[in-house]
């Protein structure tokens, strides 16, 4: 988590409203919060709405962007 080491990852084509920890050595993952966010072209970009999901230095916390209330927003949920 949080390496920066790039990880094939599949599409399926779904909007999944939840961001995910994946142990790649364990081969196990852990939903972490739900973003709810809508997906939706906003002033001709999609890129304000996408989650974004960042982690904290020290990996204990994930900073994303969700537009569940209405307009994009800043979250922060604990890992």
């Amino acid at each position: 988590m949080g390496d920066g080491a790039p990880h094939n990852t599949g599409d399926i084509s779904l909007n999944d409203p939840f961001i995910w920890v994946f142990d790649i050595k364990n081969g196990t993952q852990k939903a972490i919060c739900q973003h709810n966010t809508s997906w939706k072209v906003l002033d001709g970009d999609r890129q304000v709405t996408h989650p974004h999901p960042s982690f904290s230095p020290d990996n204990k916390w994930v900073l994303y962007t969700s537009d569940e209330e209405g307009m994009p927003a800043l979250y922060l949920a604990q890992v």
